[in-house]
């Protein structure tokens, strides 16, 4: 979990916000693409960085523009196309292969484990597994996980409105 501590909130909800790891950097996604003058700005990790009180007002500003003007709309309408066109990658535990045979799998017994019959008939065989990929040889891309909400954006606007400025406290 990401959190954003505002460094004067003008009210109590402001005092924190909360992203998960994987919106979080969906929403620094969208700052690097649309603005990227506030990219270099905005914390990413715990590194003593401080997004002051005026530069939260003018990105909140940006972002409220942004979110009325159909701009994170079609942003994230692109991005979701994107994001489902991307083509699953080979697992890097097994190689691709589906079963994991280095010392871990050949020790707890995966090589010779036998599938579920519903995978068993998609990758062609009977048994070998691997526990990463679970037998299928491939992963959904891990950008994929890093959606971005209408929702982030605009919780991530009104934090940055109210919170007098702001520090990130947990890095990724």
């Amino acid at each position: 979990m990401i959190v954003l501590y505002g460094l004067d909130p003008i009210e109590a909800e402001c005092q924190s916000a909360e992203f998960t790891v994987w919106a979080w950097h969906a929403i620094w996604t969208y700052l690097e693409e649309i603005h990227p003058d506030f990219a270099c700005v905005v914390p990413v990790s715990e590194d003593g960085h401080v997004l002051g009180s005026d530069e939260c007002e003018i990105l909140a500003m940006r972002l409220d523009r942004d979110l009325h003007n159909g701009t994170v709309d079609r942003y994230t309408e692109e991005r979701t196309l994107i994001l489902s066109a991307m083509p699953d990658v080979e697992c890097h535990i097994c190689y691709g292969t589906g079963v994991r045979s280095d010392a871990v799998g050949e020790d707890l017994g995966m090589i010779e484990r036998p599938l579920h019959p519903e995978v068993a008939v998609r990758v062609m065989r009977s048994s070998g597994w691997c526990n990463l990929c679970r037998g299928h040889g491939k992963l959904f891309d891990f950008e994929k996980s890093h959606e971005l909400t209408r929702g982030n954006i605009d919780e991530f606007a009104g934090f940055l409105e109210c919170s007098g400025g702001m520090y990130l406290s947990t890095p990724f």
